[in-house]
């Protein structure tokens, strides 16, 4: 689908989502496009190399993967954050941004309580996870 137009790729999505609301059928979807394959899989298995690294359901598989906002109500947040999990982090100027993984929403709010800061929890896309995952 990456060298069709953009009414051709949608084309395509459409046919495909018609093609699989039969649940008899598998079809195994390899492509960069991770946006477009996002919007119609159920299941997903990450590759690198040959190997596999991650093989469960899409559903599951955003459930594992969080990203956490945080913004200092006042002053700057502390050097030590009590998040479990967490795989990225960026700071600068009383904000952070923490990738956590496997921690669900309320064990990030729970950690979050006695920081005095504005959270917002968000769902990754296929992409940001597939990055996390092969690097």
């Amino acid at each position: 689908a990456s060298t069709l137009d953009p009414i051709a790729r949608a084309q395509f999505l459409d046919l495909l989502l018609q093609i699989i609301q039969n649940e008899n059928r598998t079809i195994i979807i390899s492509s960069h496009i991770l946006s477009d394959v996002e919007k119609v899989i159920d299941h997903t298995v990450i590759m690198k190399q040959g190997r596999i690294l991650l093989d469960c359901g899409f559903d599951q598989l955003r459930e594992r993967f969080s990203r956490v906002r945080l913004s200092a109500l006042s002053g700057v947040l502390p050097a030590e954050l009590p998040f479990a999990n967490v795989v990225q982090c960026q700071r600068s100027n009383g904000q952070a941004i923490l990738t956590v993984q496997d921690s669900s929403r309320e064990q990030i709010e729970e950690a979050a309580q006695g920081l005095k800061c504005k959270i917002e929890i968000q769902t990754l896309t296929l992409e940001d996870i597939y990055k996390i995952v092969v690097s």
